[in-house]
């Protein structure tokens, strides 16, 4: 039998004999190429930490500044000089990180504060630079969820729909997807797509028939319904 035959060790003896020098290169090569790549994965960590630290610290010091304002007036949230210096140094320390993963949360954090205070352009232009619902990250997921909120409060339909339509396609953003398509759904309401609308409104139902989101979307396919049933009459 197969197993019974004695194997010969010569043969491979003689071959490591003359490959030695290149099998040693491979076997330092191979672990000095993992030692690079565990020193440059630690470095990244050190990276990212840093730049949040920075970042906290620049976010925590424009919070306790509106704290110490008072917030809000009787009728507009407080944005005083000081604070549009501070969230201007924030804003740039954001942007001159943009490609670090931890600023993306603190884009999102300074987008709300800006678009609170009436700023609404610099909130979507802060948050334009994250906004890339195509990616695998969940942080970019978020920062075009809310860019499509504030565009959808401008009534800027057509932009919030094509980035809620790109969320919607990306299985790594599956977490966002009921939302999402419930969002196009009131977008496709306001720009009179009607039965682009109910489409979206039942599918969200039959997704979530029980949940939270699809009751929300009973409501609305039914108010969506009972309007143009108003309409039609009246015309």
């Amino acid at each position: 039998m197969f197993f019974d035959k004695k194997i010969n060790p010569e043969p491979m003896v003689l071959w490591i004999k003359q490959n030695f020098k290149k099998i040693l290169w491979i076997s330092s090569f191979s672990a000095l190429a993992a030692l690079v790549f565990i020193g440059w994965s630690q470095w990244e960590k050190d990276q990212e930490r840093q730049i949040q630290d920075s970042l906290y610290e620049l976010q925590k010091s424009l919070k306790e500044l509106v704290e110490k304002s008072g917030g809000k007036t009787k009728e507009n949230l407080v944005f005083s000089q000081e604070m549009k210096e501070k969230a201007r140094f924030y804003e740039e320390a954001i942007k001159q990180n943009q490609k670090s993963r931890v600023a993306i949360a603190f884009s999102v954090d300074l987008a709300d504060f800006y678009y609170q205070r009436g700023e609404k352009d610099k909130a979507k232009e802060l948050l334009a630079l994250f906004a890339f619902p195509d990616e695998s990250s969940s942080g970019y997921h978020l920062a075009s969820f809310q860019l499509a909120s504030y565009y959808m409060d401008e009534k800027e339909c057509e932009k919030a729909l094509a980035i809620l339509s790109h969320l919607n396609r990306n299985p790594k953003a599956l977490y966002l997807h009921l939302e999402s398509e419930l969002q196009q759904a009131i977008c496709l309401e306001h720009l009179n797509r009607y039965n682009q609308a109910l489409h979206k409104y039942e599918a969200v139902i039959n997704k979530d028939p029980q949940g939270y989101t699809g009751r929300l979307a009973q409501d609305y396919k039914k108010l969506l319904v009972l309007s143009r049933n108003l309409k039609r009459k009246n015309e």
